[in-house]
């Protein structure tokens, strides 16, 4: 089962997709050549639930440059644009998607300087190129090869970032990746947070999960857990907090440091 859409308008448009109660992917890339966006929905099956999910997914385009998508599976209920209605359904590992229901994909090339917003239960997200991106799943994972702006924020499931100008970024349990960011600020409560290269300010906090910065390049970093350990590498004159009340502490660094630690029971190690 196959539809296909074309935006209303040409030029950089809002793509807004909420995609709930079914598995599957959210793909949404820009395309230089690009300059009327399109939307593909598609599944395996030519019958069964998926297929109706694809079938009865609601497309908006309007002149006002926004392409809006609502695919419901089975099990649930309800209408609307996932900007305005945000997840459906509390049951965020997909209920109605289970064991013999093929996965839906939802696919958009747009031109460059669209943006996306899109919610999800337990279906993935994947984008690549956009300006700005606000991504919220229950269980899927989230993917982001590159944008300037991102919002991102996950359950259970994995965020992995691999270059943003500037990403806000929330998990509950999932783990936490941004190889390449300039503003960060990254919080989780079990998840581990793992950081490669920062190069502007960096607040990241974490409860029991650990957070591991591999190069910080930036101004200031402040960096807070409960019982999960810190491990910092610093290469600039850089302002760095980091405080715990049982993890470790662990600091390296090729310059000096305004450096701040505390800690109730854990071991600190600095340079």
């Amino acid at each position: 089962m196959q539809r296909g859409y074309e935006a209303a308008v040409d030029g950089p448009i809002t793509v807004d997709i909420g995609m709930f109660a079914q598995n599957g992917w959210v793909k949404v890339q820009v395309q230089p050549d690009c300059t009327r966006a399109k939307l593909g929905l598609a599944t395996t099956d030519d019958d069964g639930p998926a297929a109706t999910a694809v079938r009865d997914a609601l497309v908006e385009s309007g002149e006002d440059g926004r392409l809006v998508v609502t695919l419901h599976g089975s099990g649930s209920s309800g209408s609307g644009s996932s900007g305005s209605s945000g997840s459906s359904g509390s049951d965020s590992s997909g209920s109605g998607s289970g064991s013999g229901v093929a996965p839906v994909e939802i696919t958009v090339f747009a031109p460059p300087g669209s943006t996306l917003i899109a919610r999800t239960d337990s279906a993935n997200i994947g984008v690549a190129g956009l300006t700005e991106v606000d991504l919220k799943s229950g269980s899927g994972s989230i993917a982001v090869p590159s944008a300037t702006r991102v919002y991102a924020e996950s359950a259970s499931g994995d965020v992995t970032i691999q270059r943003s100008t500037d990403a806000t970024v929330t998990t509950h349990s999932g783990t936490l990746s941004i190889i390449t960011g300039n503003r960060v600020t990254a919080h989780t409560t079990s998840g581990d947070i793992r950081l490669g290269t920062i190069t502007g300010n960096l607040t990241t906090k974490s409860v029991s999960g650990t957070i591991t910065i591999a190069d910080f390049q930036g101004p200031k970093l402040t960096a807070d857990t409960t019982s999960g350990a810190i491990t910092i590498h610093a290469t600039t004159n850089a302002i760095v907090h980091a405080a715990t009340i049982s993890g470790d502490i662990t600091i390296t660094a090729t310059t000096t440091l305004n450096l701040k630690t505390t800690t109730a029971t854990g071991q600190i190690t600095v340079p």
